[in-house]
């Protein structure tokens, strides 16, 4: 969810499912012209699908994000999460831009909404973007999260004119740190930032995964 998603919440799984199982291959059915700005996109994985917000996805994004575990691993999410939240975050996440992506996640066969990935720019490094992504607390240890964030990474490399993908993670939160190792990302820094559903000031862990890496890790058939 990224306008609402400068740090990433993760779920309790292991990576390793998603790669032994073909979890994070994802399929476009028009990723040849994705690289129009404003092109949609449908990313398709084996349990998911990821496709731009709709406003029958409404209801259970309030149910979902209305949660104090989720909010409080996020940068912008706010809490309590209302229906007007979630109306306005659908009309801004449905519009697509340069290196600006925002996919629902969904599941594959029913279409039931589960969270939110995508990726945006970041402010004075024109050719890096800021990974986000959240789920909801009943879809968390199955691997989910992780399926969408490779999906998502795939697609930025592919269509973005990027060098580098950024992602931050509340330093407490071990299992979105799991996520993003294990997708290949390399710690950077620490940080302090500021949480809209936090008082004061957290600690941050800061992520990156260059060109090369991703480039890689399709290599070495970790992909």
């Amino acid at each position: 969810m990224v306008d609402e998603n400068e740090l990433s919440e993760g779920d309790e799984s292991e990576l390793s499912e998603g790669i032994s199982r073909g979890g994070a291959a994802a399929v476009s059915t028009t990723r040849k012209d994705a690289r129009l700005d404003d092109a949609p996109v449908v990313l398709i994985t084996r349990r998911l699908t990821l496709r731009a917000p709709a406003e029958r996805d409404s209801p259970a994004l309030v149910r979902l994000a209305n949660n104090p575990r989720i909010a409080r691993n996020l940068g912008k999410m706010p809490h309590p999460y209302t229906v007007e939240n979630a109306e306005y975050w659908i009309n801004r996440a449905s519009k697509a831009g340069p290196k600006l992506r925002t996919f629902a996640i969904t599941g594959r066969y029913d279409d039931g909404f589960l969270g939110g990935c995508g990726y945006r720019p970041v402010e004075g490094n024109p050719d890096h973007v800021t990974l986000g992504y959240w789920l909801g607390e009943p879809y968390w240890g199955q691997g989910i999260a992780a399926e969408a964030a490779q999906a998502v990474i795939d697609l930025a490399f592919e269509i973005e004119d990027i060098s580098c993908i950024e992602v931050s993670v509340r330093a407490s939160n071990h299992q979105s740190k799991r996520v993003v190792e294990k997708c290949g990302f390399q710690f950077t820094r620490h940080g302090m930032a500021r949480l809209a559903a936090v008082p004061g000031m957290v600690s941050v862990d800061y992520y990156m995964m260059a060109r090369r890496t991703w480039e890689s890790l399709h290599a070495w058939g970790m992909r």
